[in-house]
C-alpha cells in the first residue's frame, strides 16, 4: 500500500517570494514524500505599505544600514541571486489560499482563533514559515509537527538578525544556519537541522547568498526523514541537534543604527583595501613537506618535515604517497599559475629521500586534483578529483608508476570533490564533499557517504544519513582514511575562515548501512612553520609521511 504524502502548509506575506524560497517550494511540490495543501497569506498592511517619504522617514533610524545592504548587493558577484523575486502563483495554482490579518504588537504576530481553527481543519503535518513576524500563541500547535522556521545564523552564538550580516562585519570564520520547530522562545525552538558554512567575507550579499542557497535542502531532507521513518526519525534528529542545556549568553543582535552602520561600512572598506593589496602583489603558493622516519606509521612531529623544491611557475598540492621497490612515489596536483587548471603529476624520491624529478602523468581538458591512489587485488588504482567534469572517475595503472588508463565513471552528474575510498566490512565506502546546489553554495560544507559491494559499478547507494557531516570546519576529506591503534581515522579539512586553514583528525565510531558517527580528536594548525597560512592534505605510507601547506608568495 502506497504511503500517504505529508501535508504541508506555507506561511507567506505575499505570493512573490525569494528565489531560494521558490526553489525549496518547487522541490517539495515535485517530491514523492510531501505535498503543499495550504497557503496562509499575511494580509497585514505592514507588508503593503507604499514607498513614500513618510514611510522612509519613519525608518530613518536604520536608513544607513539599508543603504549599506543596497550598495553591497549592487557590487556583489553571485551566480544566482537568492533574493531575486519569483511568483508562486503558477507553481501552486491549485493550492487554496487562506488570508489572515494577525493581531500585531511591536514585533509579534498572533493569529485570530478562527484563523487557527481554519488552518487546523486542513490536518497539516507541517507548517513552513516564510512570512509573518515573530509568531506566538495557538498557531504554534496548528500543525501536527509544528511550524518549521529557518534562522540563518548559529543560534548558539547569534540570535536576532540581520541574517549573514554580523558574521561578515565581525569577521567570524563560519556562518551557521538552523531549521527549528518554533516555540515561544525567540530562535530557541527545537533544532531539527544544523549546518555551518564558510563566511564569505568579501561582501555581505555573497555571504547571504551562500547561506540561503545552502539551506534550501534542509526542509526536504527533514521531510524525507519524517516520511520514511515517522516521528521516531524526527525525534532522532532532535536528539542529534539539541543538548539538554542550551544556554544563550550572547547579546540579541539587531540591525545597526545609522552611526554604527556607517562605521561598519568604513571598517569593511578598509578590510577590502587590505585584501585587494594582498591579491594584487601576492598569490597562494602551495608546497609539499615530507618526513622519512626510521619506523613505520605517521610522523607526528611536523617540525621534522622538510619541504620539496617547488617550481616558480606552479604550485604542488594534494599529495598522496606510496613506497615501492626502495623508492617513494608522490602523486599530486600540479597547477600552473598561467592556466589555473590542475593536472596530476608524479614526484619520485630515492631511497634516502633525494629528489629525482617530476613528470605529468594525467592531464585532461578539465581540472584534476586530489589523486586518491589505492592498491586492490595486486593492481593500483586512482580516483582524481574531476568535479569540473561532474564525474567521479576511476583509473587503473598499466605500468607503475606513470602509465594510467581510464576504467569507468563511478558516478556521473555529480559535483563531488576529494572522493576518498575505504574497503571495510566487505563493502566499499566512498566519502566525498558534494555540492547539491550545483555551484550556488560551497563544496566545503557537507560530506556525503555512498557504499556498494563491487568497486566496478555505478550502483552506489546514498547513505540514509546524508550528508553525514554538514560543517565547514570538518567536512571535506583531507587524505586517506587509516587505522591507528585500533581506531579508524578520517582526516578532514577545516575550511572556515579560509580554504584549507587546518587539518582535523576524526575517529569513525560507527560505519554501517544505517548509521554513521564520528568524533573529533584533534586539529593540526600551520603554526609549526613561520610562513605557513594553511594546510589541507595529510597522507603516509610505511615510513614516509607527507603534507601540503600554503604561504603568500610575491607575484613575479
Amino acid at each position: 500500500m502506497k504511503k500517504e504524502k505529508l501535508k504541508i502548509g506555507i506561511l507567506l506575506n505575499n505570493l512573490s517570494v525569494s528565489a531560494w524560497q521558490y526553489k525549496l517550494l518547487e522541490t517539495i511540490a515535485r517530491s514523492n514524500y510531501a505535498e503543499i495543501k495550504l497557503i496562509v497569506k499575511n494580509n497585514s498592511q505592514l507588508w503593503h505599505q507604499p514607498l513614500t517619504l513618510a514611510n522612509i522617514w519613519r525608518k530613518r533610524a536604520r536608513l544607513w544600514h539599508q543603504v549599506q545592504l543596497l550598495l553591497d548587493r549592487k557590487v556583489a558577484k553571485v551566480k544566482s541571486d537568492c533574493l531575486a523575486s519569483k511568483n508562486v502563483a503558477d507553481l501552486l495554482r491549485d493550492v487554496p489560499v487562506l488570508e489572515c490579518t494577525p493581531h500585531e504588537t511591536r514585533f509579534i504576530d498572533r493569529l485570530r482563533p478562527e484563523d487557527v481553527e481554519n488552518i487546523q481543519s486542513y490536518q497539516l503535518d507541517v507548517l513552513i514559515r516564510f512570512g509573518f513576524r515573530i509568531l506566538k500563541g495557538p498557531i504554534l500547535k496548528a500543525a501536527k509537527y509544528g511550524i518549521w522556521s529557518y534562522h540563518h545564523g548559529d543560534n548558539r552564538v547569534n540570535r536576532g538578525g540581520p541574517p549573514a550580516y554580523w558574521e561578515v562585519i565581525e569577521q567570524w570564520p563560519e556562518t551557521g544556519a538552523i531549521l527549528q520547530i518554533l516555540s515561544e522562545d525567540l530562535d530557541g525552538g527545537q533544532v531539527i537541522y544544523r549546518s555551518w558554512g564558510p563566511t564569505r567575507k568579501l561582501t555581505i550579499h555573497q555571504n547571504l547568498n551562500n547561506v540561503y542557497w545552502r539551506s534550501v535542502s534542509f526542509v526536504p531532507r527533514v521531510l524525507k526523514v519524517l516520511y520514511e521513518q515517522g516521528e521516531a526519525g524526527l525525534n532522532k534528529l532532535i536528539a542529534r541537534f539539541n543538548h539538554p542545556l542550551e544556554f544563550y549568553d550572547r547579546k540579541l543582535y539587531h540591525a545597526p543604527s545609522n552611526l554604527l552602520a556607517l562605521n561598519h561600512m568604513l571598517k569593511h572598506m578598509a578590510y577590502l583595501a587590505r585584501l585587494s593589496f594582498r591579491r594584487q602583489f601576492f598569490h597562494d603558493n602551495w608546497t609539499l613537506y615530507y618526513h622519512i622516519a626510521k619506523k613505520g606509521g605517521p610522523a607526528l612531529s611536523f617540525r621534522q618535515y622538510k619541504s620539496l623544491p617547488t617550481p616558480k611557475n606552479c604550485f604542488w598540492a594534494d599529495p598522496f604517497v606510496c613506497q615501492k621497490d626502495g623508492k617513494y612515489y608522490i602523486f599530486l596536483e600540479e597547477l600552473p599559475y598561467k592556466t589555473k587548471k590542475g593536472h596530476i603529476a608524479l614526484i619520485t624520491l630515492g631511497e634516502k629521500g633525494q629528489y629525482e624529478g617530476v613528470q605529468t602523468i594525467l592531464k585532461k581538458d578539465y581540472h584534476l586534483s586530489y589523486p586518491f591512489i589505492f592498491e586492490w587485488e595486486g593492481e593500483w588504482y586512482m580516483i582524481p578529483e574531476s568535479s569540473q567534469n561532474r564525474t567521479i572517475e576511476l583509473y587503473r595503472c598499466t605500468r607503475f608508476p606513470d602509465q594510467w588508463e581510464f576504467v569507468m565513471n563511478l558516478m556521473e552528474n555529480i559535483c563531488a570533490a576529494d572522493a576518498t575510498l575505504i574497503h571495510h566490512q566487505h563493502k566499499w565506502w566512498l566519502f566525498a564533499a558534494v555540492d547539491e546546489m550545483e555551484g550556488l553554495a560551497s563544496y566545503n560544507d557537507e560530506l556525503f557517504l555512498y557504499y556498494c559491494e563491487d568497486l566496478f559499478t555505478q550502483n552506489w547507494v546514498s547513505h540514509p544519513a546524508n550528508p553525514i557531516v554538514s560543517d565547514v570546519k570538518r567536512s571535506r576529506p583531507a587524505g586517506k582514511i587509516f587505522w591507528q591503534d585500533g581506531k579508524l581515522i578520517r582526516p578532514s579539512q577545516d575550511c572556515s575562515g579560509q580554504y584549507g586553514s587546518a587539518i582535523n583528525f576524526n575517529e569513525i565510531v560507527r560505519l554501517t548501512e544505517e548509521d554513521y558517527e564520528e568524533k573529533f580528536l584533534f586539529q593540526v594548525k600551520p603554526d609549526w612553520h613561520p610562513s605557513l597560512k594553511g594546510m589541507h592534505t595529510f597522507n603516509f605510507d610505511l615510513n614516509i609521511s607527507i603534507i601540503d601547506g600554503f604561504s603568500y608568495k610575491r607575484r613575479i
